[in-house]
């Protein structure tokens, strides 16, 4: 149907464009000829689009399915998270569940097992003897939260750092702050690279070691806490020789506190230390 509108209206344009023009033909099987040819180029220009707008859908088509195979996909895998992490609450709370009566099974156990030996030797159990039992009672479980609380803090407040210095450093003044460049762990982001300061995160018992190298100046660096002096290490090659020195200290420390490595009676003081060779080291740990 379509082809033969078309035909229709291709000879009504070329009978007027042959009219308009004046163009005598006398031979009507040339007039055939050359409609036929224009309605075959014409047909064959329209079938060729027509393909490419079938590809053009059928690409479509296919993009969709995969959009909507890959949605499936997608998901599955969220429900498969939200049902991972509903299993892992419930995991959480039937483990503090048990937690809680096995550690009040144990503190009836020994209670249960205090009264028994003395009710098995004669004795009667007097009021002093209970009130002391409640308080044993309650100083175990004053016990039993300060070990919950302990593991609860082990296991969310880990704070450590090390971290350490990649170029030398030459001419160092009194008061001269090393900033120790390179990170090699810092959990709880307590150690700043920019200032060289590491700022107490949590409050507790640390334990700090610092390193230096050097070979040809003599050098003196101490570890600060919030400007006071905690610890020192010397560095004093001699005849050129490579000379390293290293120092410990653990102390109980504040949340908020700052803990820094400052050269403190050379005026001249230089350090050695690179990237292939790490001799420059500060490094602290929360112990608990």
């Amino acid at each position: 149907m379509l082809v033969k509108i078309l035909n229709t209206i291709v000879f009504l344009f070329v009978e007027t464009f042959i009219l308009s023009a004046s163009v005598e033909i006398e031979n009507e099987i040339q007039i055939t000829k050359l409609v036929e040819q224009m309605i075959t180029e014409r047909t064959s220009e329209l079938t060729n689009k027509v393909q490419n707008l079938e590809r053009i859908v059928t690409n479509q088509q296919t993009r969709i399915q995969r959009l909507e195979k890959r949605g499936k996909r997608r998901e599955r895998t969220i429900m498969d998270m939200i049902k991972s992490i509903t299993d892992l609450r419930q995991e959480v709370k039937s483990k503090k569940i048990q937690y809680v009566k096995e550690e009040a099974n144990t503190v009836s156990y020994n209670m249960d097992s205090h009264f028994g030996e003395e009710n098995e030797t004669g004795l009667n159990v007097s009021v002093d003897a209970r009130k002391n039992a409640s308080a044993i009672r309650h100083g175990k479980q004053k016990d039993n939260e300060f070990i919950g609380k302990s593991r609860r803090r082990r296991e969310t407040e880990v704070v450590a750092f090390s971290v350490y210095l990649n170029h030398d450093i030459d001419h160092m003044g009194i008061g001269h702050h090393i900033v120790f460049n390179k990170v090699i762990t810092n959990e709880g982001a307590g150690y700043n690279v920019y200032t060289g300061i590491f700022t107490v995160p949590v409050t507790g018992l640390y334990l700090f070691t610092f390193s230096m190298n050097d070979i040809d100046h003599i050098s003196n660096l101490q570890l600060v806490m919030d400007g006071s002096n905690l610890v020192d290490i010397v560095d004093n090659p001699v005849n050129n020789e490579e000379s390293m020195s290293s120092n410990t200290v653990i102390v109980h420390v504040n949340k908020g506190q700052s803990l820094w490595i400052q050269e403190y009676t050379n005026n001249d003081g230089s350090i050695r230390s690179r990237e292939l060779w790490r001799y420059c080291i500060f490094s602290g740990i929360l112990l608990y």
